[in-house]
Formats: structure tokens, C-alpha cells, sequence
């Protein structure tokens, strides 16, 4: 079993630091508990709007006896990070926007382990992080009489520039206030992160400009403006 570990943390944090903390018998655990489990407690959402950031993420005991434990953390480029809980109950995450998969991150119950001061396993269950790249969604309105004119935009975090940039939303919709309910006036096509819609009405609206969630983008809301 704990050779797992050693081929985890090779990975993740180097060879040296696992020789020094962990060792490799070659005996394996002597019985299973499960009755218990333990899980990794990280946030289920991680926007990524900077280059890096330190995230705390703690181990979940269900019956409080492990003793020693390794979870493997995955997404679409395979191995992501390792975290070692040796007595401790929390570690950091160090997450570098250049370095990490977007969309899904999964803890692997087959590549990680936990075990109680008897080298009995402990079950793992597995966690999911969302990751995605940070949005912003803005609106404008003018009114000329009954012509209103909505100009909106969004961006999104460029990890390489790392700064806000134009982002042509796959799905923008400029929604207006009706009772207690919003309404989609417009589904619009951002070109260069922008579009324009201009449309006649005497009513005075509250509107707002939505993008939404994809694969690797998180959804964003703007503010509202009334014409």
C-alpha cells in the first residue's frame, strides 16, 4: 500500500520529501474498515483569475482514526496534485493557473488510500473540484424616444496575458426585468467580445447581459441598467 504513496508523491511533491516521510514496506494492510471513510474537503469551485493561489484543502474522517493518508487529485491532462495527510488534518493546494487543467477535477479512490495506526485501509471516496477561467459580463443602455440601444461585452481571464480579455461567449443573452421574472430579449453573437441590439418600446425595462457556464469558462452576470 504505501508503496502507492511513494509513486503519489513522486509526483507531486518529489522523491526526496517522500523518502524522508514514508518509507516502503512491503506488507500489506491487514484489514479493511468499511465502516468508515475518509474524503477530501477542498472548495467545490475554483475560479482562476490570478497566477497563482494557495487553497486550503483538509482530509474528512468519518470515524477519526486514520492515521495516514494520500489522495490523488486528477483532470483532463491526467495527474494533477498529491496531498499527504501524516497527522495532520489540512494542507495547502498550490494551484498555478499555467500548470492546471480546466474544467473537472476528480479524486481517484484507486490511486489514493488512508489507513488507521494499525495499517488497517480506510475507504476513500472521491471529491470534485470545478476550475474554471474567471468572467465578467457587462451592459450599457441608451434610450433616443422609443429606441433603446443595449451594448454589452464580456471577458474573460487570459492565463497567459493574465489580465481580463474580449471573450466571444459561446451563449450571451441580454434579458430584461418582467414582474418578478427575467426574460430574454435577445440571444446576441459576440464578435470581439461585444454586440449591439437596438430595438423600440415605450415601456422604461430593467436589463442585465448573461453569459453562460461552458466547459472551461464560468458563467457571468453583469449589472443592471433601466431605460
Amino acid at each position: 500500500m504505501r508503496k502507492s504513496v511513494a509513486g503519489l508523491m513522486a509526483a507531486a511533491v518529489g522523491a526526496s520529501a517522500l523518502v524522508a516521510g514514508v518509507g516502503s514496506p512491503t506488507v500489506a494492510a491487514a484489514d479493511t474498515r468499511s465502516d468508515c471513510y475518509v474524503q477530501l474537503k477542498a472548495p467545490s469551485t475554483v475560479k482562476i483569475d490570478r497566477y497563482y493561489q494557495r487553497i486550503t484543502v483538509s482530509l474528512v474522517d468519518s470515524c477519526k482514526i486514520a492515521d495516514f493518508a494520500g489522495i490523488a487529485l486528477y483532470g483532463s491532462r491526467g495527474f494533477q496534485d498529491g496531498f499527504i495527510f501524516d497527522g495532520n488534518t489540512s494542507t495547502r493546494w498550490d494551484l498555478y493557473a499555467d500548470k492546471t487543467a480546466l474544467g473537472t477535477l476528480r479524486t481517484e479512490p484507486a490511486d489514493s488510500f488512508a489507513m488507521d495506526v494499525d495499517e488497517n485501509d480506510i475507504t476513500v471516496k472521491a471529491t470534485s473540484i470545478k476550475v474554471k477561467l474567471g468572467t465578467h459580463a457587462y451592459v450599457n443602455t441608451k434610450r433616443k424616444g422609443k429606441k433603446v440601444t443595449i451594448k454589452v461585452n464580456a471577458k474573460s481571464w487570459n492565463v497567459k496575458s493574465e489580465t481580463y480579455q474580449a471573450w466571444n461567449a459561446p451563449s450571451a443573452k441580454i434579458q430584461y426585468m418582467s414582474g418578478s421574472t427575467w426574460k430574454t430579449k435577445k440571444t446576441v453573437k459576440l464578435k470581439n467580445g461585444s454586440a449591439s441590439y437596438s430595438y423600440k418600446t415605450k415601456s422604461k425595462r430593467t436589463y442585465r447581459f448573461v453569459v453562460a457556464e461552458d466547459g472551461t469558462h464560468f458563467g457571468a452576470t453583469s449589472s443592471t441598467s433601466r431605460r
